[in-house]
């Protein structure tokens, strides 16, 4: 509860309407991410939806349903959302594997390869890999982050105007 409270006040939301509003504003976001135009349906294929949203849904969103998480006690989702988005979900801040999650690493892994595959290929001929350093993986993600903010915005903007 707290934590909803934090994060509707960030918004300037009422906190009893906070939880409502921002499970709106994800579900909404969602719909207008890469995972929600490709729309895998989630009860035939779970696995692959929760990869899908992962990857390709709204970083602000993944942070939002991790906050309601938290908030409503469902743990086993938030773990979820911690081991697949990391600390930080999907922001780019700490270059650890804890702070990126299994879709950050593998995201960037995979950017890196089509971008500089030179990098990913020294490993194999002995020579260090240099998956850690940005290339693409940066400006990409930085860019993704950026459309996904104004989408999450919009959203946010809908759902308080349409509780």
């Amino acid at each position: 509860m707290c934590t909803t409270r934090l994060a509707a006040g960030a918004f300037g939301i009422a906190p009893n309407n906070a939880n409502k509003i921002l499970q709106c504003a994800s579900k909404v976001a969602n719909q207008f991410s890469i995972a929600g135009v490709l729309g895998v349906n989630e009860e035939t294929h779970p696995v692959l939806a929760a990869f899908s949203s992962a990857f390709l849904g709204n970083t602000f969103s993944g942070i939002s349903d991790t906050i309601t998480h938290v908030a409503t006690g469902h743990f086993g989702a938030a773990y979820g959302d911690f081991a697949l988005g990391g600390t930080a979900q999907g922001l780019p801040i700490g270059s650890t594997a804890s702070s990126k999650g299994l879709a950050g690493v593998l995201t960037e892994a995979g950017v890196n390869a089509v971008t500089r595959p030179g990098a990913v290929l020294s490993g194999v001929t002995g020579v260090g890999a240099q998956l850690g350093e940005e290339g693409l993986a940066g400006p990409v993600g930085l860019a993704k982050l950026g459309i996904d903010g104004a989408v999450y915005l919009g959203a946010l903007a809908y759902c308080r105007a349409h509780p």
